[in-house]
């Protein structure tokens, strides 16, 4: 078996299953139900360093613990955990035979309607997928997604994909690659899967593997011309919506002339479409196709289409849809760098939502323009949406890594609720001192104390990442909540192993040992 290939950084990785995925706000309050997971995932843990009898005493404790959760709903991503486990210490029948089970309980809490934080028990083992990839685990990745039958199995396949890319195994990644395209081409759901092959798509462009975006896109357009016969206003519309996506990923693959062709292709048809249901839809696509025409270089047809857009758009009978109307044209104008276009515009739109929409979308233009003082000035003209505007600016200088930019407006425009993002971007940036900073400037709740317990895995897997292990450990023995004390403990274990060494495996193990009691301990 494939197993475990990069170990030193493998742990880590695996780790982080721990540290971020229920590390939300909302998650702090302690329960019996948050027990299985942790000590199933210390348990894995104890696997990787050895087979001694200690890891197996922890995997059967885990065991016992995720077999009497109360609700099935949470019991499928911990029983597989388990399962990894006593296959990395040798016992592979019994591993097979409880992965099945949490392949079943899977399949039938989604099937009951079961979520888990806006996803489905299935889509929390696919997710898995791609991690334990990163991490090495091949065998454990594969299992998975070939075996959860689930519409986002092929969204988790190129997370594998990708990891086979980064560790120089084409091969490997375009045979996972077919299976995803077949998998999805097999379901009978023309729309659906049309729209699995975008997603196909959507996630090769977000993890950077551009050159099997050709291949896929061309599918997708296949996919998309395949209309039923005589196909409803409705049908061509979404087939209108679709093709746009598919042009947009075309841009931004860098495949200009290929968009320009297929801009050329549904401008067209968008001009021809009737109303439907919705009479601002051709308004809306014509201005999506706008901005993708400005994209590409074209600023006058960009410019004409909007012109026609907005004629559109005021001829609409008075109503909510006229509103939204305009103030999609305005966002365009906005987006296309037009500033005083779309303000004009939008002091004709009547209702403050609509139009605060528009001067949101104008002073993100200017963050993206580098103007970050024209920015916050249109932000702090908002009645309504001022703060929205704020996070959006800073969460813009956050994904562009301007960290010491989003912390400024943050700070002195008092922007609510977003510094612990803010810290959190620094945490995973490799910058905690920063981040420890930022969480220790955030006001206190008085009937919450614990309430950014959340952040602590991240800031002490931050402080471990760059050897800093005493203020990690600080961090760890300063969290409050319990799941979130162990959480931060396994991770800084995880480090330590990191560098395979057997001093550190020692002190990982004594820190796994306080992990483990931590979450034993939670009632």
């Amino acid at each position: 078996m494939a197993l475990g290939i990069r170990r030193s950084t493998g742990l880590t990785v695996i780790a982080l299953l721990t540290v971020l995925l229920p590390s939300q706000p909302g998650f702090g309050k302690e329960r019996s139900e948050s027990k299985a997971p942790l000590v199933a995932e210390i348990a894995f843990q104890y696997a990787a360093i050895d087979r001694s009898p200690s890891a197996m005493s922890v995997l059967n404790q885990a065991l016992s613990l995720t077999e009497t959760m109360q609700s099935d709903c949470y019991k499928a991503t911990p029983l597989m955990r388990v399962a990894n486990g006593y296959t990395l210490v040798g016992q592979a029948s019994k591993g097979q035979q409880l992965l099945t089970k949490a392949f079943q309980i899977g399949r039938a809490q989604t099937i009951a309607n079961c979520t888990l934080s806006a996803t489905s028990p299935e889509e929390s083992l696919l997710n898995r997928a791609g991690e334990y990839a990163k991490a090495g685990y091949y065998d454990f990745a594969l299992a998975i997604i070939r075996g959860v039958d689930n519409w986002f199995r092929p969204i988790a396949m190129i997370r594998v994909v990708e990891s086979y890319q980064k560790d120089q195994k084409p091969e490997q990644a375009r045979q996972i690659l077919d299976e995803a395209i077949a998998f999805t081409q097999r379901n009978p759901n023309l729309r659906m899967r049309r729209q699995t092959l975008l997603g196909i798509a959507f996630e090769l462009k977000r993890t950077g593997q551009s050159e099997f975006l050709p291949v896929v896109l061309q599918q997708a357009l296949e996919s998309i011309r395949a209309r039923p016969q005589s196909p409803s206003q409705a049908d061509i519309s979404w087939d209108i919506t679709q093709k746009l996506q598919v042009s947009d990923l075309l841009i931004g693959s860098g495949q200009k002339p290929q968009a320009i062709a297929l801009l050329n292709q549904v401008l067209p048809e968008i001009q021809a479409l009737r109303s439907t249901q919705f009479p601002s839809e051709p308004v809306h696509l014509l201005s999506k196709a706008a901005t993708q025409y400005a994209a590409v270089g074209e600023l006058s047809q960009a410019k004409a289409i909007l012109a026609t857009a907005q004629s559109k758009a005021q001829a609409l009978a008075p109503s909510p849809f006229r509103n939204s109307a305009v103030a999609q044209v305005a966002r365009g104008y906005a987006e296309i760098g037009q500033l005083q276009t779309a303000r004009d515009l939008a002091g004709q739109i009547k209702t403050q939502t609509d139009r605060e929409q528009v001067l949101q979308a104008i002073a993100l233009r200017y963050a993206k323009a580098g103007k970050a003082a024209e920015a916050v000035k249109v932000a702090r003209s908002l009645a309504t949406a001022k703060n929205l505007a704020l996070s959006e600016i800073v969460r813009h200088y956050l994904a562009n890594q301007q960290y010491d930019q989003a912390l400024q407006i943050a700070q002195r425009e008092r922007v609510q609720g977003i510094l612990p993002e803010v810290a959190l971007a620094y945490a995973e940036a490799g910058k905690p001192q920063q981040a420890q900073q930022i969480v220790q400037s955030i006001p206190s709740l008085s009937n919450n104390p614990a309430h950014l317990d959340w952040l602590m895995p991240a800031l002490a897997q931050s402080f471990a990442q760059i050897g800093q292990f005493e203020q990690a450990l600080q961090v760890a023995q300063r969290t409050d909540t319990k799941e979130y004390k162990s959480r931060a403990l396994t991770a800084i274990a995880t480090q330590y192993l990191a560098k395979d060494e057997v001093a550190n495996r020692a002190k990982a193990t004594e820190i796994l040992n306080q992990a483990l009691q931590v979450a034993l301990s939670i009632k």
